[in-house]
């Protein structure tokens, strides 16, 4: 073999070599965003292992979705933060090259995919969980805390449904349309930061963090409180033979918007929610108002948003506004299920600080960060 040759191997094998040691340092510097998301699937097992019909999500059909649904959703939504970061603060010289470059690096850093392989597994490990236990939560805990929130909710607002005091400023079909198109593009938030801290090429406490809160807000929120303080929400009190309903009105307007001039797709999705629950639709993808996981996962977004850049903090904290009207003025939550959420999503982002800069100050982490820089290069 030609001495060229001999040295060509030798240095594919040094480089394949530099990446499967990045790999599994990365594996244990992700032990802290994995731990949680085990934990809630742990837990989520255990709970929903003596139903007669435990509903599981399985992990193939997870990646699928991740690939083909959750990926493309998250790179429009990262298409309109990138611009809106060019806009406001990058202000390169061609938008559209920076762009392409952008793209390039993407897809030609194995560090990238290194750094985020674990994180995407992480984000698998809790969705599956999220999906099973909240698909369960009727049968481990009918229903049964509508009344207690709804009369709590019109007690904190001087006697006065909340939906109530906004209807007068929100009650019009175009106002309407557009909070629920707003509230929809949660999903597409949602997506874009994940993907966006996962495919970051440094490992930082910032990006922990995110993780760290993501998944703790939605196990103890979304898990747990949502288990122990089971409810439907205002747009299913009618449906659960509560009577009088408070939200009659409210539902009347939406379903008037709806079937008399513009299609509103919270509706639609409301039915599925609740074909599924009695059984008209086979799966069942659950219902649980409180406390509102889209307001604390908002509010997560906020906090990381904000380390990131001021002004894309800014630009998330309007839109969190929306979604706190909007999961009141859609009949998705009782107003005291959306300020619990954003209680929540504080507390959630308050001690993943704690562990995040503890985990900062680990030798495991600095190797592996040293080692990403290595590859960098």
């Amino acid at each position: 073999m030609p001495q060229s040759a001999v040295l060509t191997d030798s240095a594919a094998r040094a480089g394949w070599r530099r990446y499967a040691d990045a790999a599994v340092l990365g594996l244990r510097a992700h032990l802290v965003i994995l731990i949680i998301p085990l934990t809630f699937l742990a837990v989520s097992t255990v709970m929903t292992a003596g139903l007669d019909d435990p509903q599981r999500a399985p992990v193939l059909a997870l990646i699928r979705a991740m690939l083909t649904v959750t990926l493309p959703a998250a790179l429009v939504a990262l298409f309109f933060v990138r611009l809106f970061q060019y806009a406001v603060y990058i202000k390169p010289d061609s938008a559209v090259k920076q762009l392409g470059r952008d793209i390039k690096v993407l897809f030609t850093s194995p560090a990238l995919f290194i750094n985020a392989l674990p994180a995407v597994a992480a984000m698998i490990i809790h969705n599956k969980a999220a999906i099973e236990m909240k698909a369960s939560i009727p049968a481990l805990n009918p229903f049964s805390w509508d009344v207690f929130f709804a009369g709590l909710d019109r007690a904190m607002h001087f006697g006065v449904d909340p939906w109530r005091l906004l209807q007068p400023l929100l009650g019009y079909p175009a106002v309407t349309f557009m909070i629920n198109n707003l509230y929809n593009f949660w999903f597409l938030l949602m997506f874009g930061m994940w993907f966006w801290f996962a495919f970051k090429s440094r490992h930082s406490e910032v990006r922990d963090r995110f993780f760290i809160a993501f998944t703790l807000t939605w196990f103890i929120g979304g898990g747990i409180m949502a288990v122990v303080f089971s409810s439907a929400g205002p747009v299913y009190y009618g449906n659960l033979g509560l009577s009088p309903n408070p939200f009659a009105e409210l539902m009347a307007y939406l379903h008037g918007v709806n079937d008399n001039v513009i299609a509103l797709w919270a509706l639609n999705t409301q039915q599925m929610l609740w074909d599924g629950y009695t059984g008209v639709e086979k799966n069942f993808l659950g219902i649980s108002a409180f406390p509102s996981m889209h307001n604390a996962v908002v509010t997560v977004f906020v906090c990381a948003a904000w380390q990131v850049n001021r002004g894309f903090g800014q630009a998330v904290a309007v839109y969190a506004a929306f979604i706190l009207i909007g999961s009141v003025h859609l009949g998705w939550h009782y107003a005291l299920d959306s300020y619990a959420g954003i209680a929540l999503g504080l507390a959630g982002w308050w001690v993943a600080g704690f562990i995040s800069r503890w985990h900062a100050r680990q030798p495991w982490v600095r190797d592996y960060q040293r080692a990403l820089a290595a590859l960098a290069r």
